[in-house]
């Protein structure tokens, strides 16, 4: 655990870091006192302006925090693509002004002097003193230039390097190599993990980082397609045979956060699907999670099912080998041709289908599948807006239904060409 005083000095940290950066160029200490008078100023305020209206003021300074990230991330970051890295970037900056406006519209910092700063060739330092309640505190920052731009470099507190504090604070997330999606989740301190919204694809593509989980599929149409309803992104799914599996490597704790919430969408069932029996073991949708595998390479999952004729709240799977347990969480045409939210416990889930074995502490991936091959007829269904939680956030209310924000009026696939689309996806299997 952190004490106060160090957070509060990470919070002041943020807005000295990034505002400072474009000051640098004129090296002068008298600039850079001028801005501390003008801090100075909002802290005595008598009355000082809320967290938003101070987040508003400092958001355009953040910028050039690459070299903080690397050092703060490590190899983490620096496994992560471009567009990645550049989010990580964007979403500190954001954390660190954030933590800044709340301590500064509760009036904890009372003053800011400049105590010492140097330029030397391509460095800059300045040393900060910070009169705070209860103990003052001692910034250090220092700057580097790369090619004609200031870049953040170190910070300190009190001796202390930020990045290692920081390192510390996520050091879960970047020891497991969980997916950057649960540390963009943390940076911006949501109560969920935002696992997929689909607002990084294309309309009319298949999604971006999703692939065929099976070798069998590799060569098949892949039906799944993103489309764009007032802003919100969903994948468009639908099926004549082919049956293909999309999926997509996903790594965050199932049992930190083992509530997974969704929205989905039914538009058409196959004819007298039952997915206890093999001659008609079709779904309108279904979705996977892959925990693990097994040491034959077999994996190691569970299924939820929008089914026909199975009632919802059944439990069970195929008489054949390897076949997963699943859920039915909806069932017939009752909301049909509406998007419906659900919200399952993958901890209960893998407790169940592994004999109480609690779930591994690192998920691999989680597919879907709108599949009418067993009944040669249609399926087709919508997906949306993939979250995972913890139970508190359960305990506290804070799970509700997000799906209003999709359109019923939005039009079926039935009156567009099914075409193979072998392109959009590496033709390989997925190994998350």
């Amino acid at each position: 655990m952190y004490t106060y005083r160090r957070l509060v000095a990470i919070k002041l940290l943020a807005l000295c870091t990034c505002v400072w950066t474009p000051i640098v160029h004129a090296y002068t200490t008298e600039e850079i006192t001028t801005y501390l008078d003008r801090l100075n100023l909002l802290l005595t305020d008598a009355s000082p302006p809320d967290t938003e209206s101070i987040t508003v003021i400092l958001e355009p300074f953040i910028i050039r925090l690459a070299p903080l990230a690397k050092r703060t991330f490590k190899s983490y970051y620096t496994s992560l693509n471009d567009i990645e890295r550049n989010q990580v970037d964007i979403l500190l900056g954001q954390r660190l002004v954030l933590d800044l406006a709340t301590i500064f519209s509760s009036n904890t910092i009372s003053q800011v002097r400049l105590d010492r700063f140097s330029v030397d060739d391509a460095t800059a330092t300045a040393v900060l003193h910070a009169s705070g309640n209860p103990n003052p505190i001692q910034l250090e920052i220092k700057w580097i230039q790369l090619g004609k731009n200031w870049h953040l470099h170190t910070i300190k507190i009190d001796e202390k390097k930020l990045s290692s504090i920081y390192y510390k604070l996520f050091a879960e997330i970047l020891n497991q190599e969980y997916s950057v999606e649960v540390l963009y989740s943390n940076l911006r301190r949501l109560p969920y993990i935002q696992l997929e919204d689909f607002s990084g694809g294309t309309p009319g593509k298949n999604p971006t980082g999703w692939r065929t989980l099976r070798r069998t599929d590799d060569q098949k149409p892949k039906h799944y397609y993103v489309r764009e309803d007032q802003e919100n992104y969903y994948v468009a799914a639908q099926d004549t045979g082919l049956s293909v599996i999309l999926g997509r490597p996903l790594h965050w704790n199932p049992r930190q956060y083992p509530i997974l919430t969704w929205c989905w969408r039914a538009n058409a069932l196959p004819p007298g699907g039952n997915e206890k029996l093999n001659h008609a073991n079709d779904s309108a949708a279904g979705i996977y999670v892959l925990f693990s595998r097994n040491l034959l390479g077999v994996p190691r999952q569970v299924k939820y099912v929008w089914s026909t004729t199975l009632p919802e709240g059944t439990i069970d799977r195929r008489n054949k080998i390897w076949r997963p347990y699943f859920f039915v969480v909806e069932s017939g045409a009752k909301n049909l041709g509406k998007w419906t939210f659900e919200a399952v416990n993958l901890y209960e889930a893998h407790q169940y289908a592994f004999e109480n074995e609690k779930p591994p502490n690192r998920t691999l991936a989680i597919g879907l599948l709108t599949d009418a091959n067993s009944t040669d007829s249609y399926a087709e269904a919508f997906y949306a807006d993939f979250r995972a939680w913890s139970l508190e956030a359960q305990d506290q209310g804070l799970i509700e239904n997000y799906c209003n924000c999709f359109s019923n009026n939005t039009t079926s696939l039935l009156s567009e060409t099914l075409e193979p689309n072998l392109s959009d996806l590496p033709s390989k299997e997925a190994k998350p």
